[in-house]
């Protein structure tokens, strides 16, 4: 009760007459934002009862012709304003989906007749400077209401983005029931919206009658600046992807003077060959049909970024493959070659297409491209225009490849050069390394003297210095082997990098010496020094007199960078099969006495 008195079929009350609460009258302005907001919060209430107030209401008319611009936020606020806003909207929520209001709303503004002051009738100057078909409508008319709303209800102003579905999801999508009498029907807004455009660019045409031979730069030149805001509009829309425009519906109705959009539409059913026609040889602007081009690149770029299992919608894009081609959809620009070489005159054609090779010889396939044009055509017709920068091209994209690969080397070799020193400082304390930490090793008892451990056979002229220290825990011997790389190729006289290191406990004479855990390294740079591990599980009481363990040291000889000193080839394991000569040397026996694990 109390909503439709406010906005009751009476209409609104003078400001003069509406008083604020504490005293004194409300502007005009103030009183229509009070109206207009209340008004908007009915029709977005989603109750059908409320919204049939709000459309019946003589008040909703009378601002719609005293303040359209406000009175439109009524219809308006609540549509997304954003392309993620667009994205969180589903279905039903479509500002288009409900099966009668958009079309009441339509006809309610149709009947609208704004009295606005003349300065605000004109189109804005300032406007010129925005996006083609981007600017406001002036709201002189109801056809400008019907126009602005469903420019707001569809979302091309505010980042709505053609919907796409992906392969995997297809299938389960195909299994839902389609709601065909939704879809139909916002079709038929979109062509309402397109069909609103093209009456506005008839109504404001002084030659609507002109023959079809009036070229499109003459066409123009009679048109109002109302008229040009119309036509730039209808032309956004249809280039649009994500409009859901019959193009079969508006082809049969534009007036031969509108080439441009006739072209549009046909790019719209897939027949881009004969749009292209249009803009070429019609309209002969190559400016024009290279734009066309433009467009279609940037589409399946975009297409191709979202994956091979995703496809846009082609109902909402408008588009059929019926009169495509395989190579039209690989490159759009190769039949604007075509069309170039076969518009009659030989010499402009060749010209048109060569200048198309040189302008785009980056993005499109230039051997099929050279491969349409005529075969006596003269090499020095291309030479100049296309193969010179086309070479020049090709080196300097080899050069900076050269470039960017050792910049990329250089960077993956300092890196790599800092893990391998920061994993051979995490190893070489004791009570450092993570692994013999898991141990629970207790507390040292005393580690040995260090000494130089021996080969057993004679050594390669890559063995490491190698030295031993024996550190003795109530149950464990740790046996750290401290490994200097001097290793020298008799070949070059150059460094070399040794992999896999480890330290290895062979055999043991007395079970109470266990092998444990080795600890190796991955990575063991020229001229440097790392520690590697070997823990063995030790029960003192039970050992005889002495007991021997033969050990083994085992790595693998690799090639270094001249230059920084690192490896060429980092990794252990099997990554380094074929890569490097691997050794494995048999070290002196080590003693361990029951008296080694006694504290002193």
């Amino acid at each position: 009760g109390g909503a439709s008195g406010t906005a009751g079929s009476a209409g609104y009350t003078s400001p003069q007459k509406a008083k604020k609460p504490g005293g004194g009258a409300w502007s005009q302005l103030r009183f229509e934002s009070f109206l207009c907001s209340h008004l908007s919060d009915l029709w977005a209430s989603g109750n059908d009862e409320l919204a049939e107030i709000v459309l019946r209401s003589k008040t909703t008319l009378q601002l719609l012709e005293q303040n359209p611009r406000l009175a439109l936020t009524i219809f308006t606020s609540a549509h997304p304003q954003s392309e993620k806003q667009w994205e969180a909207t589903v279905a039903k929520s479509d500002p288009l989906a409900h099966p009668s209001n958009p079309r009441r709303v339509i006809d309610l503004l149709k009947s609208a007749r704004p009295s606005l002051p003349l300065e605000a009738s004109t189109v804005d100057a300032s406007n010129k400077l925005k996006e083609e078909g981007a600017a406001p409508l002036p709201l002189t008319s109801g056809r400008a209401l019907a126009v602005t709303y469903l420019d707001s209800a569809v979302g091309i102003s505010t980042g709505k983005q053609a919907s796409t579905v992906d392969a995997e999801e297809e299938k389960a999508f195909e299994a839902l029931p389609s709601d065909k009498a939704t879809d139909d029907r916002i079709a038929d807004l979109h062509d309402e919206l397109a069909f609103l455009l093209l009456e506005g660019v008839i109504a404001e045409r002084q030659d609507a009658e002109e023959s079809s031979s009036v070229s499109e730069g003459e066409g123009k030149g009679r048109e109002s600046e109302l008229g040009g805001l119309y036509r730039s509009k209808l032309r956004r829309f249809l280039s649009w992807p994500a409009a859901n425009v019959r193009p079969e519906r508006l082809l049969s109705t534009l007036p031969p003077v509108l080439r441009r959009e006739r072209a549009l539409c046909l790019g719209r059913l897939g027949r881009h060959d004969d749009a292209l026609r249009i803009l070429y040889c019609d309209l002969r602007s190559l400016d024009m049909a290279l734009e066309y081009c433009d467009v279609r690149y940037e589409q399946l770029e975009a297409k191709k970024k979202r994956g091979e299992g995703v496809r846009v919608n082609k109902r909402a894009t408008g588009t059929s493959d019926t009169h495509g081609s395989d190579e039209s959809e690989s490159d759009p620009y190769l039949p604007l070659v075509k069309v170039a070489l076969a518009s009659g005159d030989r010499e402009e054609g060749v010209d048109a297409a060569v200048k198309v090779l040189s302008l785009r010889r980056d993005v499109m396939d230039c051997g099929t491209a050279l491969r349409l044009l005529p075969r006596d055509l003269p090499m020095s017709r291309i030479a100049r225009p296309f193969l010179i920068p086309a070479v020049v091209d090709g080196g300097a994209e080899v050069r900076q490849m050269k470039i960017l690969a050792a910049l990329l080397r250089a960077r993956y070799i300092r890196l790599k050069k800092e893990l391998t020193e920061a994993q051979i400082e995490s190893q070489s304390n004791l009570f450092s390394v993570p692994a013999l930490k898991a141990l629970g090793l207790g507390d040292l008892i005393r580690s040995a003297k260090p000494f130089r451990a021996r080969s057993v056979h004679a050594t390669s002229s890559s063995f490491p210095d190698v030295e031993i220290i024996k550190h003795f825990f109530p149950r464990y011997l740790i046996i750290q082997a401290k490994i200097t790389n001097s290793a020298i190729s008799s070949i070059s006289g150059e460094g070399r990098a040794l992999a896999d290191v480890s330290f290895v406990v062979a055999e043991t004479s007395d079970e109470a010496l266990t092998p444990t855990l080795t600890v190796p390294l991955k990575t063991l740079p020229t001229r440097s020094t790392g520690s590697v591990w070997c823990a063995l599980a030790a029960s003192p009481q039970r050992l005889d007199d002495v007991a021997v363990i033969a050990c083994e040291l085992r790595y693998t000889v690799l090639n270094v960078d001249a230059t920084t000193g690192a490896p060429l080839s980092f990794g252990g394991g099997a990554a380094t099969v074929g890569l490097g000569h691997t050794y494995v040397e048999e070290l002196q026996d080590l003693d361990i006495r029951p008296s080694d694990f006694e504290y002193r």
